[in-house]
C-alpha cells in the first residue's frame, strides 16, 4: 500500500471513532474496559462471525484494565 491509500483509509468515518472513544477514555468520560466490553460484544455479532481468525479478548481486557 502506498502513503496516500493509507491516508485515504485513516480519513474515513471509522477511525472518528475511534479517536472518539481515546478521547472519552482519555476525559475519563467512558472507562477503557466498557469500550473494550463494547467491541467484544460487536466481534461476537452475526456480522462479524467470521472476521477473525484469532482473537485476543483476554489481553485486551487486561490493557484496558491497566490502562484504566
Amino acid at each position: 500500500m502506498n502513503a496516500h491509500s493509507n491516508l485515504q483509509i485513516l480519513a474515513c468515518g471509522a477511525a472518528s471513532d475511534l479517536c472518539q472513544a481515546v478521547a472519552q477514555v482519555a476525559s475519563g468520560e467512558r472507562s477503557a474496559s466498557e469500550e473494550i466490553e463494547a467491541s467484544i460484544r460487536a466481534a461476537d455479532g452475526a456480522a462479524s462471525r467470521h472476521a477473525f481468525v484469532r482473537r485476543f479478548d483476554a489481553m485486551a481486557r487486561a490493557t484496558a484494565s491497566a490502562v484504566d
